[in-house]
């Protein structure tokens, strides 16, 4: 009986004895899964915490290390003396750069396997690079010989080629064990998810704990997808922006700059129209500088100025869902097109609003956040670009103008008259000189001095034609090149000027004064110094004849000539410093005139 008895005691021992093992076993897959999925977490967050912040600093290196070769690369190619300093002075700001955001980003990556040789190598490469920097920034802002500047900066382009390459293998040692670690983490994850399911399959103890773990490896996964989908999604932004980045650095002009625009924006596959709108130089009209709708014939936008616009008031990009809100921009109702949504992201260049960069697309179907960061990026470089291209065009007209008359300076005039002979194309020259001019300045002031030359150049430039060549030579005497024109016709053309000057001093409640011109061509000489001086000697009949006239030269004392072109050659040929000889026409004695508004 008592047999019978420890029969059922035993097998309830022996099935006790098989729950504890099974619980044992449970209890210990279920702490090995949390310790796992400490694990993972840990390795997640720390890649979440390394990737975007190393992607970011290897950008931001790499980009101000292309910033500053391109600089030194502009500043030798550049040809007056204030763009290359300014030049010169972005390269060095851009080297500093460099060199601060390697040292953050060596710091970070210093025990990645495998970068410590690359990054010596790159160290070395970058010194080598900034010495041949250094030494062509000098020699560019000494103004030394021009192949001797070329061949240093080649030097500096082979250099920088080199240590960029560093670059891209410290990127891929930097991303390597990353990259391999979420591997090993999503292999580790589907073994722990097999592991509970299985065991949690014969004890239903343990379902909701397997279940728990599953989906939360599940989420770690998602987690790490959308982490790679992000870094695909900013590899292919920044591959882009590169690509925009060196399509504007080739451009010369706004109208190739824009047009570059619009083939990027072509790329984007946006559902509509983009429209980018400029400002004129007195910002009161917006005009239509490119789209991508090859047939357009204006802007669909109606916005008159840019201060109209709510992305320029705003100073951001502004999107709206549809035409139809009532929180929707005015310039959207009512349109022939029909119903829209917009995007409108505003262009400024220097802190001033130049224009905007506007897309339309569906009613209802806004664009995504990828396509409006992509939008934002391209207006943002344009603006760039237009803010320096109009710098460069502002520094290089105010290099080759006169200050107060805005027409050509005497060493612009001269490139002209160079060019023009080389072209070997006829040509007439005139010589005017304003009729008692400093009479005028002592009677009235020098402020009305300055008042009459301005007026002057202004007739001048209405009465001209636009290949007729006109300049400032000195105080107030002008040189006129009229290509392709007779010395008779010549008489003509300035005898038109002397009526329009007349009128213009009537009716600007003007100080009475005259011009005079004495007229050469150049077939009657050799050298554009001796048509020159035929046209100074026919100035001078004109004076002596009673001034306010016009008088063709016909060579008639030839000894004149001669002394007068061997005292012009000899101011062509002499530095710019030296005083001029005597009896060529000069600049006055007395400091340049302040320009001031009529």
């Amino acid at each position: 009986m008592s047999k019978l008895r420890s029969k059922p005691r035993n097998s309830r021992l022996v099935v006790s004895v098989i729950g504890l093992a099974c619980l044992s076993v449970l209890i210990g897959l279920s702490a090995e899964s949390f310790l796992t999925l400490t694990r993972l977490n840990r390795e997640i967050r720390q890649y979440t915490h390394n990737q975007v912040p190393g992607t970011l600093k290897l950008l931001n290196l790499d980009r101000d290390f292309y910033q500053a070769q391109w600089f030194l690369e502009q500043a030798a190619q550049a040809d007056d003396t204030a763009t290359r300093a300014q030049l010169i002075a972005e390269h060095r700001l851009n080297r500093r750069q460099v060199r601060e955001r390697y040292r953050v980003f060596t710091d970070l990556v210093r025990a990645a396997p495998g970068e410590q040789p690359v990054r010596e190598q790159f160290t070395g490469l970058f010194e080598r690079w900034r010495v041949q920097a250094t030494r062509a920034a000098a020699r560019i802002e000494d103004g030394a010989d021009p192949a001797q500047v070329d061949q240093v900066v080649l030097a500096t382009r082979d250099l920088f080629t080199q240590a960029r390459n560093r670059v891209d293998l410290l990127e891929e040692h930097y991303h390597e064990p990353i990259t391999l670690g979420a591997k090993a983490n999503r292999a580790d994850a589907r073994e722990t998810a097999r592991a509970i399911v299985l065991t949690t399959t014969a004890l239903g103890v343990g379902l909701a704990l397997a279940l728990y773990n599953i989906i939360a490896i599940s989420r770690q996964q998602h987690a790490i997808e959308l982490s790679h989908a992000e870094t695909d999604r900013q590899n292919r932004a920044r591959a882009f922006e590169n690509r925009v980045n060196a399509s504007l650095s080739m451009t010369r002009t706004e109208a190739i700059a824009l047009q570059m625009m619009t083939e990027a924006i072509g790329e984007l596959g946006v559902d509509g129209r983009v429209d980018v709108l400029l400002a004129d130089s007195s910002q009161a009209h917006m005009r239509l500088a490119t789209t991508t709708d090859l047939k357009a014939d204006g802007p669909v936008c109606a916005v008159k100025t840019p201060h109209d616009c709510p992305a320029v008031r705003a100073g951001h990009e502004v999107s709206f869902e549809s035409s139809t809100c009532f929180s929707a921009c005015p310039y959207l109702r009512s349109r022939p097109e029909g119903e829209c949504s917009a995007t409108c992201v505003p262009i400024n260049t220097m802190g001033r609003a130049v224009g905007v960069l506007h897309a339309t697309g569906p009613d209802g179907q806004p664009l995504d956040e990828l396509r409006v960061e992509q939008l934002t990026m391209i207006a943002s470089k344009l603006s760039e670009r237009i803010g320096l291209l109009r710098a460069y065009e502002r520094t290089r007209s105010q290099a080759s103008t006169d200050p107060l008359t805005g027409l050509l300076n005497r060493r612009s005039l001269e490139r002209h008259i160079q060019s023009l002979r080389d072209g070997d194309r006829g040509y007439a020259v005139a010589y005017g000189d304003l009729d008692r001019f400093k009479e005028l300045n002592d009677a009235h002031g020098h402020e009305t001095g300055d008042r009459a030359l301005r007026m002057f150049s202004r007739v001048l430039r209405e009465s001209l034609r636009p290949t007729d060549i006109v300049g400032r030579w000195g105080g107030e005497e002008f040189v006129v090149l009229l290509p392709e024109s007779t010395a008779e016709n010549a008489a003509t053309v300035l005898g038109r000027v002397r009526e329009r000057l007349a009128e213009a001093v009537r009716a600007g409640n003007h100080p009475h004064f005259t011009v005079s011109f004495g007229i050469a061509y150049c077939s009657q000489v050799d050298s554009f110094a001796e048509v020159l001086a035929l046209a100074d000697a026919a100035l001078l009949e004109a004076k002596e004849a009673g001034r306010d006239r016009v008088v063709i030269s016909e060579q008639a004392d030839r000894r004149f000539e001669s002394t007068c072109a061997h005292e012009l050659d000899h101011l062509f040929d002499a530095d710019p410093t030296d005083p001029p000889p005597h009896g060529t026409p000069t600049e006055p004695d007395t400091a340049q005139p302040q320009d001031t508004v009529d």
